[in-house]
């Protein structure tokens, strides 16, 4: 979904922000070109081209590796750099902003102390900043410039000439009030709500950082996808407007049309996980253009459940959902299987830019099952997209799609399943396609210690699919399940996976590099492995790369083996061990390469936490991803630039 479908931008959206401002007017939050006030960043002062930057001291370091990023919430860039100097006791910033295809001044900024980023609030445009060191007797020279789009990230609106805007605070306001006006809100969401007119594009607005114990069961729709009934936010608070809904689903839809959720945060404050199982958001019924934007939905025993009524309609009755820059927690049930999303019945899900992480179980509280998941597009969907989202920690798998989809550029982090594409016990009847692409699977793990798992990507009832420049890294599981294979999945087989190209992807250190269960006949016709490096560097307990237990294999080309010598045995068909020529004489895989050359991983994970200043590792970066917002919003920890710098560090090539 490219952002000509999902923003609608009047002229009053390309109005520029020209430093950090504090928002008064009560639609800001929805409206364009005008983010709420956020708390200050970092200790920086605007000299406007008065800023005299002394002489030039020679043999002063000048500042190195200058990367600057849109920090993704359509105000702020994220200037970094390195200084091995430890005589610079501060930092000039000089910003340009371009105007007409011209570099014109736009300030420069002097940083105090040895802080080695900034993240500066220029507005939206293209801007290019350089960096130089700096003393009490002199500075260095500049480094040279980077430039950076600061862009419309997120959804924009703009009220229609007839649309009714409702007001409600539970700090400030009186269900006696109009609620038409910011300084006459009403109290209850409920009355808030009741003003609302089915059909037309109304906005019933929260103010952002009050709370109220109340439920939600909307059942009026918007007048079309360009002028939706919002339910949203107001006020220059940083903090979501917080919906406790105690042991009771929050929001409960109806079959409903053209409605957005923006910026809500949902939590069942007196849900144990053993009383009556709530949902953040459920909808049984028929439902079109719904979209999910920064909401954070946290310790439901489901986040998020769409689903058609079978009883009264078999054909696709959730259509066009977008969840979108969401954060999905914590889902849990000691009594009943949890998920953090589960769709069926859909046609037309999209999933971008979200973080779902420890969904499906909670410790001393609920075990993790087989059954429990990140996501759960069941067998009953098409056109499922999930893009650049942060999947992690679930119960059993961060992804199955078991219709198919497009699968790209996810970050998969301590997962005992990391993506399953097809598969399930009612499979798609003549097999499902799909496209996964640049993923990141990193330390793959056991469900617990009864149930070792460590799947990469399992593939499974394809009649034809792409699975390309995906990195599977660092298993920490005592498992030796495949990275890639059709292998885990329950159930019937389908068709098999068949014209199927898995190519040009990388694993490293993962035990049990590929796996083929005991399948035959045309079960992977037309499917082929190639230019796939496997690199081991000796310090798993199972280091084969190739296991199978059938006689049926894909055809093999061209991939690479790194780590172990040419003649150890590190193909296996069941108990026949294999070394690499008895591999080739065996399938042929011509221009296969064995490198004995063993490497470490060039890219692990805990080391880039504490490179880039994110944290000590992993759970340090989960902790503060899992806390994000509109308004704490950073595109360095997204896998649009994680993953980016894990293929160059691993030498896998972008598009």
């Amino acid at each position: 979904m490219d952002k000509s479908q999902r923003s609608f931008i009047t002229a009053a959206a390309f109005a520029v922000c020209i430093s950090a401002v504090s928002v008064s007017s009560a639609l800001a939050w929805l409206q364009p070109g005008s983010p709420p006030s956020r708390p200050a960043k970092t200790a920086w002062t605007i000299d406007d081209n008065t800023l005299t930057e002394g002489t030039i001291r020679e043999g002063l370091a000048a500042p190195t590796t200058l990367r600057v990023l849109d920090a993704g919430n359509d105000a702020d860039a994220l200037v970094s750099w390195t200084c091995a100097d430890q005589q610079v006791t501060e930092f000039i910033i000089q910003r340009q902003r371009s105007i007409a295809g011209r570099w014109l001044d736009f300030g420069k900024l002097r940083l105090l102390g040895r802080q080695l980023s900034l993240q500066d609030t220029p507005g939206l445009g293209t801007f290019r900043y350089r960096v130089a060191s700096a003393t009490p007797t002199g500075n260095s020279a500049f480094t040279d410039w980077a430039a950076v789009d600061v862009q419309r990230n997120w959804t924009v609106f703009t009220p229609s000439p007839d649309t009714r805007t409702i007001y409600v605070s539970s700090s400030s306001g009186n269900d006696a009030n109009s609620g038409l006006t910011e300084s006459s809100p009403k109290r209850t969401i409920a009355a808030g709500y009741g003003l609302a007119r089915d059909g037309f594009p109304d906005w019933v607005l929260l103010k952002r950082g009050d709370t109220w114990n109340e439920t939600l069961n909307p059942r009026k729709s918007g007048r079309s996808e360009s002028q939706r009934l919002i339910l949203g936010s107001y006020g220059t608070s940083p903090n979501r407007p917080v919906l406790q809904s105690g042991t009771a689903t929050a929001i409960t839809l109806g079959s409903i049309r053209h409605v957005a959720f923006i910026g809500l945060s949902l939590v069942p404050h007196t849900y144990d996980g053993r009383n009556t199982p709530p949902s953040g958001i459920f909808g049984y019924g028929d439902f079109l253009n719904i979209l999910i934007e920064d909401c954070k939905i946290a310790s439901f025993k489901d986040g998020v459940v769409l689903q058609a009524d079978r009883r009264v309609n078999t054909a696709a009755a959730v259509r066009n959902l977008v969840l979108r820059r969401s954060v999905i927690i914590d889902s849990h049930c000691a009594t009943s299987h949890a998920q953090g999303i589960f769709v069926d019945g859909y046609d037309g899900v999209t999933i971008e830019e979200c973080i779902f992480d420890s969904n499906g179980f909670k410790d001393g509280v609920a075990a993790p099952t087989i059954f429990n998941h990140n996501i759960y597009a069941n067998s009953g969907g098409t056109n499922l997209v999930v893009r650049s989202s942060i999947l992690s920690r679930p119960s059993s798998h961060s992804l199955q799609a078991r219709a198919g989809g497009i699968i790209e550029n996810n970050l998969v982090l301590r997962a005992p399943i990391g993506i399953l594409i097809g598969g399930g016990d009612s499979p798609v009847a003549g097999g499902v396609t799909g496209n996964v692409t640049g993923n990141v699977i990193l330390m793959g793990t056991n469900i617990d210690a009864n149930n070792p798992r460590g799947f990469g990507i399992d593939l499974k009832n394809l009649r034809s699919a792409v699975v390309n420049r995906n990195i599977i890294a660092d298993k920490f599981s005592t498992g030796n399940h495949a990275a890639i294979g059709s292998y885990v999945s329950g159930g019937p087989n389908g068709v098999g996976v068949q014209n199927t190209r898995v190519e040009d992807n990388v694993i490293s250190n993962w035990s049990g590099n590929l796996a083929f269960g005991n399948f035959s006949g045309e079960y992977y016709a037309g499917t082929i492995f190639q230019r796939n490096r496997f690199v081991f560097d000796g310090s798993k307990f199972d280091n084969r790369y190739v296991f199978w237990t059938g006689a049926a294999l894909p055809t093999f080309a061209g991939n690479m083996y790194q780590g172990q010598r040419t003649t150890q045995l590190v193909f296996a068909n069941f108990t026949t061990l294999l070394n690499f020529s008895g591999w080739q004489a065996r399938v042929g895989d011509v221009g296969a390469v064995m490198e004995t050359t063993p490497i470490a991983s060039p890219f692990v994970f805990n080391d880039y936490c504490v490179q880039q200043n994110i944290g000590a590792d992993v759970f340090a970066y989960l902790a503060t991803v899992r806390n994000m917002s509109r308004s704490t919003w950073r595109a360095d920890l997204m896998p649009g630039v994680i993953n980016a710098a894990a293929r160059s560090a691993y030498g896998v090539p972008e598009r």
